[in-house]
């Protein structure tokens, strides 16, 4: 059988939560700074520490998702820390199609966990993949190019449907 490896990476569009932490951020760096008149050579220090910390906090509310065809999601936060967060068996999947596909809405539970891996932006494809595992029914929402559900078909033709948008 023809191994086939496919990535696709995937921006997510920040969250209204992150963009609070960014701005909180930059008013502590802002306030540091103002101190400094008060504090000296302690609020130059405590300025520097602070923009530290508002570039960490940037970097980590800028996230991506990264598939591969082994149906495995990484995390990278920042585009240089990169973290696996799900892995799963395409043998355990029971169906892929088009997130608001009949197929799927049919098959969502109040049991079943969902793992939302996508953008988070109105408008694009969607798929999910409902895996039966021994811990549970496990929806996973993740977005693909053409090339991934293509892999993604000729590991398990049976249960992927192809999206006609």
């Amino acid at each position: 059988m023809e191994e086939t490896f496919v990535e696709y990476i995937v921006k997510t569009k920040t969250s209204f939560s992150a963009i609070g932490i960014r701005i909180g951020c930059i008013f502590i760096v802002i306030c540091c700074f103002l101190l400094t008149a008060v504090l000296g050579i302690l609020g130059v220090t405590l300025g520097a520490l602070a923009i530290y910390l508002t570039y960490m906090a940037f970097q980590m509310t800028s996230v991506e998702y990264e598939y591969n065809s082994e149906i495995s999601v990484d995390k990278i936060m920042g585009q240089r820390k990169r973290k696996k967060v799900a892995e799963f068996d395409m043998k355990n999947a029971e169906i892929m199609a088009d997130a608001d596909s009949e197929e799927i809405l049919r098959r969502v539970n109040n049991e079943m966990k969902v793992l939302d891996y996508s953008s988070r932006e109105a408008g694009k494809l969607k798929y999910a993949v409902i895996f039966n595992e021994a811990n549970g029914i496990t929806e996973m929402i993740f977005e693909q190019n053409e090339k991934m559900v293509e892999a993604l078909h000729k590991i398990r033709p049976s249960i992927v449907r192809i999206a006609n948008r």
